[in-house]
């Protein structure tokens, strides 16, 4: 990080998107450990997944398809958060929730009218994290 520019004692927005749910829990933790040592009020916006995707996925519509895909590419996905849980989960480690939205949220404030309707993945949600 360093060679591209990061200096740890200045504020820092942490954008981590689209990688969570393809890596182990060990990993998230340590890397959610890792950004809560930038000063206070530096932020993480990370893209997660329910959890409840990985253990019923039939629960929401298109699920069976887009596994199938992850699996013949050879990147299953591996974790996922429940929302409910989240602001104590970031606690642990070291990090306050400031906010967490799911599709249709985050759909609402990208495109606010046109957004109704709009249909996608559900199950994926964006949550703003800052080191205290």
């Amino acid at each position: 990080m360093a060679a591209a520019g990061y200096a740890p004692s200045r504020r820092t927005l942490f954008l981590w998107e689209g990688v969570t749910n393809y890596l182990r829990a060990d990993a998230v933790d340590s890397t959610l450990r890792w950004c809560a040592r930038a000063p206070a009020g530096s932020r993480v916006v990370f893209t997660y997944v329910h959890a409840d995707v990985l253990s019923q996925p039939a629960k929401y519509a298109g699920t069976e398809q887009l596994f199938a895909t992850l699996a013949a590419a050879g990147e299953p996905w591996t974790f996922g958060l429940d929302p409910a849980k989240l602001a104590e989960f970031l606690r642990g480690r070291g990090l306050e929730l400031e906010r967490d939205l799911g599709a249709v949220e985050y759909r609402r404030l990208a495109y606010g009218e046109r957004s109704t309707g709009m249909r996608g993945y559900e199950f994926y949600r964006i949550a703003v994290a800052r080191v205290a």
